[in-house]
Formats: C-alpha cells, structure tokens, sequence
C-alpha cells in the first residue's frame, strides 16, 4: 500500500510540474512592508517583478530597500551572492496598475481600505 502511495505521489507531483504555467514577470501591487518583502523574495527566487506604487516617493524608498533587503539575505547565506547579482535589471516600477497587463500574475498589497482596492482591481481587470 505504501509503494502504491508513493508512486501516487510522485505522479502527482510530475503532473503538477508539467502544468505549472510560466511566469514571464510577476506582477506587485502596493510597495509598502508586505509588498516590498514580497518583491525581494521573489527577486531572490530569480523571478521578474514589475510593481506599481501610488506613491513615486514611496517606491523609490521601497527600492532602496530591496536592495538592502537582498544584501542581507546574501550576508545571512539565504541566497547566494550570484542569484541577486543583476536583481535590478529584473526589477521594474512601473506609473499605473494597467502597465501590470502583461503579467500573468499579479499580487495586490495596499492597505486595506476597500474604495482603493476596488480602484485598482478595476484597473487591472481592465488591462487584462
């Protein structure tokens, strides 16, 4: 029974992995706390992000950060020095939400005020 559950397992996990969709550049909605760590992870992680803050000011900070952030993550040996080597040139602001259409996913992170929220996804909906 043990082996039938493994080799259960093991074709899930294949199908699973043929099926993943690729992520050409993620998309981050929102710069502030949440929104910045969640760029820095998946910079780390090697995938694009194009993120949109209302904020230019704001942004400009969160960028700073990042960069620190993945200094931190490299001196904690978290991540290898190479894989962040170049993270810029796969960071991307961009000026509105519907510059984020071209991703395939996308992570809202604003506070949490539901007027805002419904704006933006209005937009991001829109340009999809």
């Amino acid at each position: 029974m043990k082996k039938i559950a493994i080799e259960h397992s093991k074709k899930r996990v294949a199908s699973m992995n043929q099926s993943k969709p690729d992520l050409a550049r993620v998309g981050i909605v929102g710069l502030g706390l949440t929104g910045r760590g969640i760029a820095t992870c998946l910079l780390a992680k090697g995938f694009p992000v194009k993120a949109y803050n209302r904020s230019a000011r704001h942004a400009s900070g969160a960028v700073v950060h990042i960069g620190q952030a993945l200094e931190e993550l490299v001196r904690r040996k978290v991540c290898a020095r190479g894989a962040i080597r170049n993270w810029r040139a796969h960071f991307a602001l961009v000026r509105s939400p519907e510059e984020l259409g071209d991703c395939p996913f996308v992570i809202e992170s604003v506070k949490e005020d539901l007027p805002l929220k419904r704006e933006i996804l209005r937009k991001l909906e829109a340009s999809m």
